[in-house]
């Protein structure tokens, strides 16, 4: 835990939110799930979503992501190198996209999903000292179906397309129609929990990057804790991280400024 504690970064300790009103319902169903095992959550997400997992022709996200070598038993296994950290990244696409267009005169594109994905390389890789490496077959975009976008069905469609041709899967949930006839994403946060503590486990991932401000996911990020030595990094917008995310198991926290 001291390795933890002294891992925070010194503006997360400055930083100034209020506290982010939450009924709590969406972190009680994610906490049971977690607790009941991932097989569980994984069966979960996948009847409700379909990941889209094309191959990434040349020239990905300023070669971030690494695609992994394969044993003859069908694992994949990467060498560790003392100069590297290998990643996986778990992007909930949801609260990026929202916090990004609440910040931002123009609406989210793959340009800003490239240039965010380079500054949490570089912001992450400048304090340890090391290249920040995305593992391909571990990272993750999570957000709804375009069908889900209605009138910007078109342009979501491309967005994923982009993002898979960097070398980073798409999973993607479907909508329902939530309380008070509010439509909401369907297992998104339970599809994210098991993609960080699924990567969490593997061998050939030394940390597990979330990009997200959504404190219900705390609950996955003390399963990632509880079960592996895996290390744990947050990023999110300035302003937009819950005090759940800011105050749980993290070894490093990154702040975006929209620009």
């Amino acid at each position: 835990m001291n390795r933890r504690a002294d891992g925070r970064n010194e503006e997360e300790r400055e930083e100034r939110e209020r506290e982010e009103s939450n009924d709590g319902r969406g972190a009680a169903i994610l906490a049971g799930l977690l607790g009941a095992g991932v097989a569980l959550a994984t069966g979960y997400w996948l009847a409700s979503g379909r990941e889209r997992t094309e191959t990434a022709p040349r020239g990905g996200i300023n070669q971030t992501v690494e695609a992994p070598s394969r044993t003859s038993g069908g694992h994949s296994q990467v060498a560790r190198r003392s100069d590297t950290l290998r990643c996986a990244l778990v992007v909930d696409g949801a609260n990026v996209i929202h916090c990004h267009e609440g910040a931002s005169p123009t609406r989210f594109s793959f340009e800003d999903f490239f240039r965010y994905g380079n500054e949490i390389k570089q912001a992450f890789g400048s304090r340890l000292g090391k290249e920040i490496i995305f593992r391909r077959d571990h990272s993750v975009f999570v957000t709804t179906t375009p069908a889900g976008w209605r009138e910007r069905r078109d342009e979501m469609g491309a967005l994923h397309e982009s993002i898979e041709r960097s070398g980073v899967s798409v999973l993607e949930v479907e909508m329902r129609q939530g309380h008070g006839g509010r439509t909401v994403q369907q297992g998104a946060d339970v599809a994210i929990a098991t993609k960080l503590v699924e990567a969490a486990r593997e061998r050939d991932v030394d940390a597990v990057i979330l990009f997200s401000g959504d404190g219900d996911l705390v609950h996955a990020l003390y399963s990632v804790q509880q079960t592996t030595d895996t290390r744990i990094f947050v990023c999110g917008f300035r302003g937009t991280v819950s005090n759940a995310l800011r105050r749980g198991p993290i070894d490093l926290l990154h702040f975006i400024d929209v620009e």
